[in-house]
């Protein structure tokens, strides 16, 4: 994920404050001056950081940016990756999974929905279903069987995102 994906998580409130101020500490560290935008050293103003013209830097990046663009799109579709492979490495339980996806669907359904030509709201096509995989999750103990089905849709969903996000 490189900078300006962590800035658009954080402006979407996917990533809290306190850790875009960590990865922003360590970003300036491990940076020389003239690779760290000039934005990125007004942010930071006695020893605080004021995030507020994130929106700003990010429109001159990506002159169609807004929070339901297809970049955002783009963002969130790697966000979802990540969490993918989390599963998949064992890193996170059916029910945490299901869980950041619920945060990532509510940003096209609820938070900034993008209303289509047919005036529904549009829902991604390569969400491949998880909704109905996430639907019935419950914080409970899976069986090897319950697993097997979660870990083949997460991985038909991982083929999906990741041919999208070729072709977009």
């Amino acid at each position: 994920m490189n900078e300006n994906d962590k800035l658009v998580l954080f402006l979407l409130g996917f990533i809290p404050k306190s850790d875009l101020s960590d990865w922003f500490d360590e970003y300036i560290a491990n940076h020389e001056v003239d690779e760290i935008p000039v934005d990125f050293f007004e942010w930071h103003s006695n020893g605080e950081y004021r995030f507020f013209p994130i929106r700003d830097y990010l429109k001159s990046q990506y002159p169609d940016f807004s929070e339901n663009s297809v970049h955002v799109e783009r963002v969130l579709a790697r966000y979802l990756l990540s969490f993918i492979q989390q599963y998949m490495e064992n890193g996170l339980s059916e029910y945490e999974f299901c869980y950041q996806l619920s945060q990532i669907e509510e940003h096209f359904l609820t938070d900034y929905p993008k209303i289509t030509e047919k005036n529904i709201i549009y829902y991604p096509d390569w969400l491949n279903g998880l909704y109905d995989v996430c639907d019935w999750c419950q914080e409970k103990d899976w069986d090897a069987d319950e697993k097997a089905d979660f870990y083949h849709h997460l991985l038909s969903a991982k083929k999906s995102i990741e041919i999208w996000l070729q072709a977009a």
